[in-house]
């Protein structure tokens, strides 16, 4: 990873749907909702195995460290 990017857990949507299973590595950002996301995995919980998530349409993230 670069230095401005990091690592969120629980705090991204699919097509305006909450998935706490969804992983995804994100840039920094100052703002509620990140512009930028790089990868997306999603952990399985029927096979318990992480996988990736090639199609990025419709995944939105949430900066968990956002304060005004």
């Amino acid at each position: 990873m670069n230095k401005p990017e990091l690592i969120t857990i629980g705090y991204c949507q699919i097509n305006q749907n909450n998935d706490e299973n969804l992983i995804a590595i994100v840039d920094k950002t100052d703002s509620l909702k990140i512009q930028n996301i790089r990868k997306v995995w999603t952990a399985n919980t029927i096979t318990n195995k992480i996988e990736a998530v090639n199609n990025l349409n419709g995944i939105n993230c949430f900066n968990e460290w956002f304060s005004e």
